[in-house]
């Protein structure tokens, strides 16, 4: 309890704090502890390194905009250094529920195409925020990313793979599916286990934002996770495309051609990460990705998608 009062030393009112517990979820490198004030409600602390602190700066701000625009999600309360010095801190709401990982495996197939419509729909919102008007074009980015993954992919012969310059190939042949895209605010990580669920099924809320690398672009590309997620829940991610294109309609609306053309070359980007990666381990880890990405970009949806005569 020393260590971790140590830790808060430097936060408004620490020495209340009551019940303070890590928390190991997550791919971040935030530490996590759930905290609980004199008054029995529960926060969530996040601490990082000082030397991230004017990218956690920046973070906190985008995340004020967010909830300033009525997004339901974690609430920014307060922001600053503690530890003496050693560390960053972020200070957040707790939203009670349970994440959409959770509840999937124990939903009905028309369960989850309902709960991803009412999630598509909450990620339309967060999109409904636009990028400030002086961002560098997105297929000019874009395409500068996926152009250091091909240079480092040629570079290193270990990484040669049988479909590497055809994925190369498309990537050139195809910048088009990058040209004229309106760029908005990006969550970063809109995965299913960063949605919480109320306790009544009623409200989604989403945690967990990772923006400082990239806090705007491509609407699309926020749906790439979708991609590396190994259990894929098809039912799920339709509802959640079809809630995001449905507008307030209910039952959602089907995705137009120009989001799966723009998916084609996330994915085919993807599989230019993975081979170009120089982290041998990490690179074999996600290989089996590869070969199922491959079929997604030749396939008129990708594996996640549910044409609408087969979906609930």
């Amino acid at each position: 309890m020393i260590l971790r009062r140590n830790l808060l030393r430097g936060i408004p009112d620490y020495r209340s704090f009551q019940k303070i517990k890590p928390l190991k979820k997550g791919w971040s490198g935030d530490k996590k502890y759930t905290l609980q004030t004199a008054d029995g409600h529960r926060l969530l602390l996040r601490t990082v390194a000082f030397s991230e602190y004017e990218s956690k700066k920046a973070e906190f701000g985008l995340m004020q905009s967010m909830a300033a625009q009525g997004i339901p999600m974690q609430r920014p309360l307060d922001f600053g250094i503690c530890s003496r010095g050693k560390s960053v801190y972020t200070l957040l709401t707790w939203i009670d529920g349970t994440d959409a990982g959770a509840l999937l495996p124990r939903m009905s197939a028309a369960g989850q195409v309902a709960l991803g419509i009412k999630a598509g729909q909450l990620l339309q919102k967060i999109h409904s925020v636009p990028a400030p008007r002086a961002q560098e074009d997105w297929g000019e980015r874009f395409y500068r990313k996926t152009r250091t993954c091909v240079d480092a992919y040629r570079a290193n012969p270990a990484c040669r793979h049988e479909s590497g310059e055809q994925i190369i190939f498309f990537l050139e042949d195809n910048r088009q599916y990058l040209d004229g895209r309106a760029q908005a605010f990006l969550q970063g990580d809109f995965n299913k286990t960063n949605l919480i669920v109320s306790p009544d099924g009623e409200t989604i809320s989403v945690i967990d934002f990772n923006v400082v690398d990239l806090p705007y672009g491509d609407p699309y590309w926020a749906f790439d996770f979708m991609a590396w997620d190994t259990e894929a829940p098809a039912h799920f991610y339709t509802g959640l495309a079809r809630g995001y294109f449905g507008g307030s309609n209910p039952r959602g609306g089907e995705p137009p051609q120009d989001f799966f053309d723009a998916l084609r070359y996330y994915i085919a980007y993807d599989i230019m990460k993975v081979l170009s990666d120089q982290n041998i381990k990490r690179r074999g880890q996600y290989m089996n990705h590869v070969e199922r990405w491959l079929v997604d970009i030749q396939a008129p949806y990708p594996a996640w998608y549910l044409p609408k005569e087969a979906s609930p």
